[in-house]
């Protein structure tokens, strides 16, 4: 900062005290014009991978849905034909074959719910479609007949204990988070449970509506739950069917609803799973 004149002792120290704190708010806001304008070209870049990378999760996604989806038909036929086997031949399957085929119809039907689980993952990583009001109870209806053969298999008793409030979200998201919740807790309900049991309740405010999923299983430590919602997680306290994608789907569905989800459990008296969907305005 340059002062001139002609003049001999043209200023006076307040004049050059003037300029030196003139000089320093100069100075200061050249220095925040340059951090500004770095920011903004880190902003400008951030935005750009960003996108880049939104459009190579859609990719990687399609490119999962479409490889999964493909997958089913081949592998349909594969239980079919080994069913169909069994049926034609009856009394006349030696016992051997007879093992045989029902290990190729349990693999079938095993790899089967996996990529299931994988189409649901791809679905459920963007949804542009508005949230509507769900009627929720008929879902949790729904999720618990898709397992009552394992429930009868396990003596598990499943009940739905009072009133089951309606939410905003997707209902086909809703049911599946249900699903995934019931069969987790089928999973891990352990061989020692005096009373197995499985209940489905919900606690609603004047925003949310919480529903919970409680059963009399194993428990998990406290240490574990904290990575339970990611991805191909899996305990070993207990042999369990699947890959680990179960609560990691939860996860981004709830998520995707505009809510969110968590665990309460004690090891060795049971565990329950939770999620939050939003009320009607």
């Amino acid at each position: 900062l340059n002062f001139a004149t002609t003049l001999p002792k043209a200023y006076t120290q307040d004049d050059l005290r003037i300029g030196y704190m003139l000089a320093l708010q100069l100075a200061s806001a050249i220095r925040n014009a340059d951090h500004v304008q770095k920011m903004n070209h880190a902003q400008a870049e951030l935005r750009i991978y960003n996108n880049e990378l939104q459009a190579s999760n859609r990719e990687l996604d399609a490119y999962n849905y479409t490889i999964a989806h493909d997958l089913k038909s081949p592998l349909t036929a594969i239980g079919l034909n080994a069913d169909l086997v069994q049926r034609s031949m009856k009394e006349n399957l030696p016992p051997k074959v007879g093992k045989y085929l029902d290990g190729i119809k349990a693999s079938s039907h095993k790899m089967a719910d996996m990529i299931d689980q994988l189409l649901w993952l791809a679905r459920s990583r963007n949804s542009n479609d508005t949230l509507t009001l769900v009627e929720v109870k008929p879902r949790v209806e729904a999720a618990i007949q898709r397992f009552q053969h394992a429930l009868e298999d396990h003596h598990i008793s499943a009940t739905i204990e009072g009133d089951i409030p309606m939410a905003l979200g997707h209902g086909q998201w809703v049911e599946e988070v249900f699903a995934n919740l019931i069969s987790n807790a089928i999973k891990y309900m352990g061989k020692n449970a005096a009373n197995p049991s499985i209940t489905i309740r919900a606690i609603s405010d004047d925003h949310f509506v919480r529903y919970e999923v409680t059963d009399t299983g194993i428990g998990i430590k406290e240490e574990d739950q904290k990575r339970l919602f990611e991805m191909f997680t899996r305990l070993n306290t207990v042999q369990a069917d699947g890959i680990g994608l179960g609560l990691s789907i939860v996860a981004r569905m709830v998520g995707g609803m505009g809510g969110m989800a968590g665990i309460d459990s004690i090891p060795d008296k049971g565990s329950t799973f939770w999620f939050m969907l939003q009320t009607p305005k």
